[in-house]
């Protein structure tokens, strides 16, 4: 884990925010146990909210019989279980129902919790219509962009429920504050560079 990475799960933290753990599943490459188990490790210590288990390889670590994924993925999945921390799944339509170096649409893990990245519709948590998913808890519906000058980040929603709507109010107050004031430079920039 790079130093950046710590402090932005440590500054997230301070402020009382929660925080989840994003981790690339590397199918043929290593042991699921033992990703899992490095990946705990790692990130104890920041008491994440779950581990989200990245599943839309398309640089070939993925195995080109969607069998092999899913039993890699229910062992590294099985171990989160073991170690007694929550995880899902993160994934999208095109990975998932690839009958080569994908899941083949396969629906056994429909029980857990799914995080769909699915751009170009509007946010829901609706059944994402693959994987045998009735609902997402979780829909990542805007890629790579921009928010209040903030580069490089991807818009999300998720199930309040199973967030365990975790948000306080002085949480909720601090975030508008930080965007307002965020909102405020920008308009102060772009009136400065209009101005004779």
């Amino acid at each position: 884990m790079t130093q950046l990475a710590r402090t932005q799960l440590q500054a997230c933290r301070d402020v009382g925010l929660g925080v989840s753990v994003y981790i690339w599943a590397y199918f043929n490459a290593e042991p699921p146990g033992d990703v899992a188990r490095r990946a705990v490790d790692a990130f104890q210590a920041y008491a994440p909210r779950a581990y989200w288990v990245d599943c839309e390889d398309d640089d070939g670590y993925a195995f080109a019989n969607p069998a092999l994924n899913a039993a890699w993925l229910w062992d590294h999945l099985a171990t989160y279980d073991d170690l007694g921390v929550a995880c899902g799944v993160y994934s999208g339509y095109w990975w998932w129902v690839r009958p080569q170096r994908g899941m083949g649409n396969r629906t056994e893990f429909a029980g857990r919790p799914l995080w769909d990245a699915h751009y170009g519709i509007p946010p829901s948590l609706a059944a994402p219509g693959y994987g045998g998913w009735a609902a997402r808890t979780g829909h990542q519906h805007i890629g790579t962009s921009t928010l209040c000058g903030v580069g490089n980040i991807d818009q999300n929603m998720f199930d309040r429920v199973w967030l365990g709507d975790a948000v306080t109010d002085e949480q909720k107050a601090y975030v508008m504050k930080v965007a307002a004031e965020e909102i405020k430079r920008n308009i102060e920039a772009a009136l400065a560079t209009r101005l004779p």
